[in-house]
């Protein structure tokens, strides 16, 4: 954020935006370990909050739900859905790979993912913990 004010000193600069993007990337860092897919994640979650902008007859009057299908409704939602299962299974796997490699991660260096996959590791949570609910908490 710095290195951008200095480069753009002595012009207008987008402060909004500035700090939206810092935001974000130390969100994305603190969650996920990396900021490299900050704009695939901000479209997946832009999809996501978009399909709650239409209405669904088969919500209020459940006979009419062949209406959903009819207007694209329910396919829309399953694509946006198996878009964002993809890509978090994506990320999980990643955090499995490199932890289960040579570049393993110290206590320090560990983000939520590692935190929450070394909870379903040690399974001292009394519940059994799956990889779907790892996904829900992240998604949370």
């Amino acid at each position: 954020m710095i290195g951008v004010l200095e480069e753009n000193y002595g012009s207008t600069v987008d402060i909004s935006a500035l700090f939206d993007s810092l935001t974000t990337n130390i969100v994305y860092m603190a969650a996920l370990g990396k900021t490299s897919d900050v704009l695939e994640l901000k479209t997946f979650i832009k999809k996501f909050f978009d399909m709650f902008t239409f209405f669904s007859g088969g919500s209020y009057v459940p006979w009419l739900s062949w209406v959903d299908r009819l207007t694209g409704l329910v396919g829309r939602a399953e694509t946006v859905a198996k878009e964002f299962d993809e890509f978090l299974e994506a990320v999980i796997e990643e955090h499995v790979t490199i932890t289960g490699g040579e570049g393993a991660r110290t206590n320090d260096g560990q983000d939520f993912v590692d935190i929450l996959l070394n909870v379903q590791k040690d399974g001292t949570t009394g519940f059994t913990f799956q990889r779907d609910t790892v996904k829900a908490i992240i998604m949370v």
